[in-house]
Formats: C-alpha cells, structure tokens, sequence
C-alpha cells in the first residue's frame, strides 16, 4: 500500500486549475456529465490536485489514490460530508450513510455486529430462496425485450425488502417504498448538485415532500407492528430491534430505526440493482466471460441452490462483479468538506474546502490499470491486483466505508447464480449505451434488452 503524506515535509506549491469559462467555470459541464469532465481532468493532471471552478464556489479533485487515502483513512475526522449531503438527510436523517459526528459513531457501534459474518450467514437461505423466485419470473420474460435496469430493481428491491423486514412485508407496500425513493431521489439529486440554492427554489419540491412521507408512513408503521409484535426473526428489523450499545444498553427508538432502514434500502437496493443492470450489460458484451460463469456454476453448485458456504467458491463471479464496478462504480464519487485546514501533497485546502474523489476516474486511471477501458475480471484473480489500496474503493474506504459490502456483494453472487443458467440476455439496440451520472453512474434511460432461454451447450 502506498504510504501516506506527511504534510508538514512537503514543499508548498498551488494546484492545478480546471480551464472553464469566465465567472462560471466548469460549473456547466459538472452538471451536466461530471463523470466524464472528472475522467478527463484525471487523465490531464495525473496524480494532481485539481482546483474545479464551479460558478460561485469551487471544488479539489483528488484522483491519486495516496490523495484518497489521507482524505477517507488517514484524516479523515478532517473531512466532513458536507453541503452536498444536506438533501439526503431530509430522505435519510441521521441513518450512518448521511450523518457524521458523535450521531454517526453511536448509529457505527450499534449496527455494525448486525453485519458481521454470523448474521449474513444466517439470512443467505433466505436470500437464495428470493433471487431463485426471482430467477423463475424473469425466465418467463424469454422471447421478449424488458428493460434490464428495471426487471434488476424489482428482483433486488424484493430481496432487500425480505432481508430489512422478513416475510411480513406486502408486495404494495414495497412497490410505493420503491417508487417513493426513487422519485425522492430524483428530486435529492438536483438539490446535491445545487447546494448553495434553497430547495424551494427547485423544481419538483412538493413531490419530494410528499414521497419522503409515503416512506415514512410505511417504514415507521412496520416498525410499530414490530413492537407490538415481537418475533424472533433475523432480517435487519429483527436484529436492529435487538442491538444494544455495549455502554449505556440502549437501543434504538423509532426514528433512529427508521433513518438506518432508510438508509440501508437506499444505499444497498439502489447501488446493487444498478450494479447487477452493468453486470448484465458486460456479460452481453463478452459471452466468454458469460460462459466461464456458467462452468463455474456447473462445478461448485451443480443444479442445487447456493448456501453461505458456496460464495467464497465463486471466486470468478465474485471477480466479475468487482471488474464490473471497477469499470461501472455505481458510487461513482465522494464528496468531502475539510472541516480544519489541511496540506496534501504540499497544496493547502483551505478550511470549508470542498473536495471531490471519483471511483470512475481513479478506477480507470492507466497508471494503475493496464488497458483500464476494457474488461478483464482476471485483474482481481489470485495475484491480479496489486495496485495500491485506494486505486480501487467501490464502495468507499476507512471508516465510512459503507457497512454492507458484503451483503451486496453475496446478493449480487446469488441472482447471477439464479439467472444466468437459466436465460441470456442481449442488447436490444446496436446502438452504444451511454452513462448518467447521478447519484448513482447508471444506464442513460434504461438497458434494454432481448431476454432468451439460456443455451444448454453453454452452461
């Protein structure tokens, strides 16, 4: 792992400054394709910091990974979440994905022991026994074109539903939570992009409002029904009901569960139902890898349902996914405010200094990864990867880095274990699919494609 810096060795110089137009900058283009301008400043200024002049405010884009580490690892009490995450606090509260300070080291030490391997180990029957129903549906779409991005949403939404509230949980209810958070969303996205303007002044206000009730109102009641209820049960709900802090032998109260259920549907449902829609997408792209796949499957599971002993045995799956989100980082970049003056790399920021680092632009730095625009899964086989520590952080690093990694990563393994024997899918358009990048980096408009019976003679 490259080492840190040790700011008070370094000589002082001034960053680079992103060329822009007068008074605004490149505020435009941030808006408009911020994945694209990050990856092209990278490529530019490698291993720079980078000044980014955004109209009346302006940004630090750090790229290099020893950059990144001593932003979300080595200091990272000095870097804040900043303005961008205020309107995801108004979806999110104070569940560990958006809050910081004494709030999030509490909301830590209490949920952390629910994601231990113990626990994931004991809800991945259940998970299996979802992605198979949800296998069964999709292989009757064969013979007909559906939009990925939406068939992957439903089937992850499902099984995080199941996984968050068990078996009591209605299918209507999970339909308006899923179509709520992704309109509140829609609304958030504009609202982090555009910080500095009051949220009334934005359009979509009152819907926002509205779909962060109809959360509420579904969330907090499932709670309640919980306590009035109390079962035994190992989802998320059950265990989070049950933690206590090792201190004071508190627990949670209704809003504190309903901001970390909230937290976890929006966090692990949307980041993997975008990444499995890339995954698909890959696997259209390079029928080898597909094939490959499908032996591995042959060998360690043969025609029965995978159990948590099975993932570790996946190695190629698992390699897929995490050449899939090298390339496809659906956490596509993290923002940072400095809460105290700091030196990297001899470049002051200043305090209140916001700072921007891109997973897609780091991931596909040629500095660290030969031929970074194409895939080769065999990058994370055996030795493949030996970059350094920050040249790769899907999901985030130190301290924050995000919780359910690998609930997400075991979810993902398991509907490519149901689906892929049973279907292929194929692009639907010859045409290129182009990027969004949102809050997630997802298909523009969707992933169309043609769903077929899966081919015995490959399998």
């Amino acid at each position: 792992m490259v080492s840190a810096y040790e700011p008070s060795l370094e000589i002082q110089r001034s960053p680079r400054v992103a060329k822009g137009a007068p008074l605004i900058g490149v505020l435009p283009r941030f808006v408009r394709d911020p994945a694209a301008l990050l990856l092209e400043t990278s490529r530019a200024h490698p291993g720079e910091i980078v000044k980014l002049p955004l109209g009346p405010t302006s940004a630090y884009f750090l790229s290099d990974p020893r950059h990144i580490q001593h932003v979300l690892h080595d200091n990272w009490r000095s870097y804040g979440k900043g303005a961008m995450w205020k309107a995801a606090r108004r979806l999110m509260g104070n569940g560990l994905v958006a809050s910081e300070g004494d709030s999030w080291l509490r909301g830590r030490k209490l949920v952390q022991p629910v994601f231990t391997p113990k626990h994931l180990a004991g809800i991945i029957g259940s998970l299996a026994t979802f992605a198979d129903e949800e296998a069964e549906r999709i292989s009757k779409l064969a013979g007909t074109e559906v939009d990925v991005a939406v068939e992957m949403t439903r089937t992850i939404q499902s099984m995080f539903m199941q996984t968050l509230f068990g078996a009591e949980v209605a299918r209507q209810d999970t339909d308006r939570i899923s179509e709520a958070v992704v309109k509140a969303l829609e609304g958030i996205n504009l609202r982090a992009f555009l910080h500095f303007v009051p949220g009334w002044m934005l359009p979509g206000e009152r819907a926002l409002v509205r779909n962060i009730a109809i959360i509420d109102e579904i969330i907090l009641g499932l709670v309640e029904k919980r306590r009035r209820e109390p079962t035994e049960s190992n989802d998320l709900l059950g265990l989070l009901l049950r933690a206590r802090d090792a201190e004071t032998n508190d627990g949670m109260n209704d809003r504190q569960l309903r901001d970390e259920l909230v937290s976890m549907f929006v966090a692990g449902n949307d980041t993997s139902a975008v990444a499995m829609t890339w995954i698909w997408h890959v696997l259209a792209e390079h029928p080898n890898v597909r094939a490959k796949i499908c032996e591995e499957l042959a060998n360690v599971l043969g025609d029965r349902t995978p159990a948590f002993e099975d993932l570790g045995k996946l190695v190629y799956t698992r390699a897929v996914i995490q050449e899939t989100m090298r390339m496809y980082p659906v956490g596509w970049m993290i923002p940072r405010v400095a809460s105290e003056s700091d030196v990297i790399d001899g470049v002051t920021i200043p305090k209140g200094a916001m700072v921007v680092m891109s997973q897609y632009a780091t991931h596909r730095d040629p500095r660290f990864w030969s031929d970074p625009d194409a895939f080769k899964p065999e990058r994370f086989l055996g030795d493949g990867q030996n970059q350094p520590r920050y040249a790769y952080f899907p999901f985030g690093g130190g301290p924050r880095q995000c919780i359910g990694h690998h609930l997400a990563t075991a979810m993902m393994q398991l509907v490519i274990a149901s689906v892929t024997p049973r279907v292929t899918m194929n692009h639907a358009s010859k045409e290129p699919v182009s990027l969004q990048s949102t809050i997630t980096l997802r298909p523009r408009g969707g992933l169309r494609m043609n769903v077929a019976p899966a081919d015995a003679g490959t399998d």
